[in-house]
């Protein structure tokens, strides 16, 4: 066994624990003092044998002390959430990306990543400290045992601008950028990435986007560049915002189409199954902003998911403030969509509906999945409140069952326990029983290098009712900040739902129905103390807690 390998079992410490949920594990590190972290649990995936499969990124400390050197990772979880196996896998000269996993219809697995040069220069792990440097990106598909080793490798070799240009000002790297892939309706892994160039004083030429279709024999059955409209601008993390669905004969990219096609206000590209360009589209925010051209590119973060009846679904963070002169510059909502992109109306793909939720904090989505399908077309939408510009508030996550039209069937929140904790959702699966996988990172305000990273499993039950989400550790109700100064907001989904709040000699102070999912109560008046709150929900008290006035 090498050396990294040691080291990384050494360090990595995992845990499950069954308080409340049908089991939630957890990884804790320290920054401050170990050398190898598990950066990301990114995206779960239930395998067929009950297994769930964790994709996410290892970092090891350079000999500069920081974490930068990057390689992909996966945890193998039991039924029950029990540590199995870890892996990561490691190339030396260059750094990795988060896998993607695939089953074939025998029940093996895959996964599908990337390395790129690694340009660390504090890193042993330098591409220039070989002989010969690195010249290329590799795009992998492995075949691994039930160990997560790997079984069967399939790689292609990409050759790359590997220009460097000496400055102290962040640079981009001539890479690949992964941004997504799937099975197809056929059987195939298909997927796309940008081959970027050099940050350079003079353009070093254009990007391309390429998208590939291979079998899981690693035989590639088709690969087709196309070259962008602009040469070497954004960072590499901007495309992972890129996705791609599968819409029964059509590929649909969403993306920009200047990626694709010298269209640069459209961002939806429908591809026949050569990748051929059949049209361009666009979808526009649920909210038009009058005046502003471009309106629709008010959308961060997207994320897409193709159900298996058709429906396509995005989550994102829109920002309305351009058109909320009364609100704070920094005015973000989540927002659910289901799209008709079947549709082709005026260039446009209609909208057949959409929730959205926020604060005025910086409310965030998952990267990869920020909503799933049940088998039963229901819907798990995962989103994180209260994130703050910087990461540095008290957030915690909330995860919402809903009907394919979109009515509430249960919104819950769920916080890391312990204290005040920073947390984001960092994807969200649909289980084969009807529950859900909740993936999350967090770490502790009062001590920041306590990091964690986390994998919850809730049953279906959690969604049914009050009684229900309380039994697996889920809350119905939240209040933020807290502790607060002027306004005191309550969040809840709940129905025919009441709030009260009492100061710390027991007297009501405030009595009002709740009739939005964020109900702001001004507390400018109130000496600073503690407070206590109620939320009462069909004449019955559903949630509780305290609230503190600096």
């Amino acid at each position: 066994m090498n050396k990294l390998l040691l080291l990384f079992s050494f360090f990595l410490f995992f845990g499950a624990n069954a308080i409340a949920q049908e089991w939630e594990y957890i990884y804790e590190y320290d920054k401050s003092t170990d050398t190898i972290i598990l950066n990301t649990c990114e995206e779960a995936y239930e395998m067929s044998d009950g297994r769930v499969l964790v994709s996410g990124l290892v970092k090891f400390k350079d000999d500069c002390g920081r974490f930068n050197s990057l390689n992909a990772s996966l945890v193998a979880l039991d039924a029950d959430g029990t540590l199995q196996h870890q892996a990561f896998y490691h190339r030396k000269g260059y750094k990795g990306c988060s896998p993607y996993v695939f089953e074939n219809g025998r029940g093996e697995t895959f996964i599908l990543h990337q390395f790129n040069p690694e340009h660390d220069t504090c890193s042993s792990n330098y591409f220039k400290n070989f002989d010969p440097p690195i010249d290329h990106s590799t795009l992998a598909l492995y075949k691994l045992n039930d160990d997560l080793s790997i079984d069967e490798r399939h790689e292609w070799d990409i050759p790359i601008d590997t220009f460097e240009l000496d400055t102290t000002f962040q640079v981009r790297y001539g890479e690949i950028s992964l941004f997504s892939a799937m099975v197809d309706s056929d059987g195939y892994i298909v997927g796309g990435y940008i081959k970027t160039v050099s940050t350079d004083v003079e353009p070093r030429g254009k990007d391309s986007t390429f998208f590939f279709k291979m079998d899981f024999e690693g035989n590639m059955v088709k690969w087709v560049g196309y070259e962008t409209t602009h040469s070497a601008y954004y960072p590499e993390s901007y495309y992972r915002y890129y996705h791609m669905v599968d819409a029964d004969s059509l590929y649909i990219y969403y993306g920009w189409a200047g990626e694709v096609v010298s269209q640069p206000n459209r961002n939806i590209v429908y591809l026949d199954k050569d990748f051929n360009v059949v049209r361009t589209g666009r979808y526009r925010h649920s909210i038009q902003l009058p005046g502003i051209v471009g309106a629709q590119d008010f959308v961060y973060n997207p994320n897409v998911t193709r159900s298996a009846f058709g429906t396509t679904y995005m989550t994102c963070v829109a920002d309305e403030s351009a058109h909320k002169s009364n609100e704070s510059p920094n005015y973000y909502v989540c927002v659910l969509y289901e799209f008709d992109d079947s549709v082709y109306y005026w260039d446009v793909v209609p909208i057949k509906r959409f929730v959205e939720r926020k604060t005025k904090h910086w409310d965030q989505v998952p990267i990869r999945k920020g909503v799933d399908v049940s088998s039963d077309k229901s819907l798990y939408f995962a989103y994180s409140l209260n994130v703050g510009s910087n990461m540095q508030l008290d957030s915690w996550i909330m995860v919402e069952h809903l009907t394919p039209d979109f009515d509430t069937i249960a919104t819950v929140y769920y916080d890391l326990p312990g204290g005040l904790k920073h947390c984001r959702a960092t994807g969200i699966t649909a289980t084969r029983d009807g529950g859900a996988l909740l993936t999350l990172w967090g770490y502790d305000m009062e001590f920041p290098n306590k990091r964690y990273e986390s994998v919850v499993k809730f049953p279906a039950e959690a969604f049914d009712g009050i009684e229900e989400a309380h039994t697996s550790g889920l809350k119905v109700a939240m209040v933020y900040p807290n502790p607060g100064q002027n306004t005191l907001n309550i969040c809840t989904g709940l129905q025919n739902a009441y709030v009260e709040v009492y100061d710390a000699l027991g007297r009501l102070i405030v009595g009002q129905e709740i009739t939005e999912h964020e109900t702001a109560i001004n507390a400018e008046a109130w000496p600073s103390g503690v407070y206590i709150w109620k939320v009462y929900s069909s004449g019955k008290e559903a949630e509780s807690g305290k609230w503190v006035k600096e």
